[in-house]
């Protein structure tokens, strides 16, 4: 994927103003700048979508080229003019979503078992009691290891974007900046993975 600017620059001089609040914590600035930059975002993730990427993957792209955008408005050097903002932003966006987008097609070569398979034929009905039970348990196991590996703030945090809210009312409710909340939902899918992924002794 080539790194060029999907569209032009917005004016360099309010780019620069918007950063530096949203530096001081100006929430109104950082949304600014996001729907500034969300048709490069747009423009980044449709490179990557080949149509092999299921939706929560997409999801999990856009998430972390949100994230990345943040992270560099919060580490832009606004005192310096060699880079312009966009440019910084895209580089920043573009590595973290090819890192992203190698973890996915990783895991798209590990091996399943197919559903028409002999060994799990039985199992693959809805209306399997035994199906509906092994479910029961693995969702119970993941509630379990949710309410275990998180910390209390962490674990209003996820249930709350689980029920569909986004990082600002999620900041609102916990109290905490939107880029924080943000920080968190990316360390806690980063912690959940681990756990869910780890040999059970």
């Amino acid at each position: 994927m080539s790194i060029t600017t999907a569209k032009p620059e917005p004016a360099a001089d309010e780019v620069r103003a918007l950063i530096c609040q949203a530096q001081a914590g100006s929430e109104e600035a950082v949304t600014g700048i996001r729907t500034r930059y969300n048709p490069l975002l747009l423009s980044l993730l449709g490179r990557l979508d080949t149509g092999s990427l299921t939706a929560q993957e997409i999801a999990d792209l856009h998430e972390e080229a949100d994230r990345k955008l943040l992270d560099a408005v919060y580490s832009y050097d606004t005192a310096q003019n060699d880079v312009t903002f966009g440019l910084y932003a895209q580089v920043c966006i573009h590595n973290a979503l090819v890192s992203e987008l190698r973890r996915i097609n990783a895991a798209h070569r590990v091996s399943v078992i197919p559903l028409d398979d002999p060994a799990v034929a039985g199992l693959a009905s809805g209306d399997n009691p035994a199906r509906r039970a092994a479910d029961r348990d693995r969702y119970e196991q993941l509630v379990r290891t949710i309410r275990t590996e998180l910390s209390e703030l962490e674990n209003r945090i996820w249930w709350a974007y689980m029920a569909g809210s986004n990082a600002s009312e999620i900041a609102a409710s916990v109290g905490k900046p939107e880029k924080s909340v943000h920080n968190a939902i990316y360390r806690i899918r980063q912690k959940l993975r681990k756990c869910l992924s780890e040999p059970k002794e």
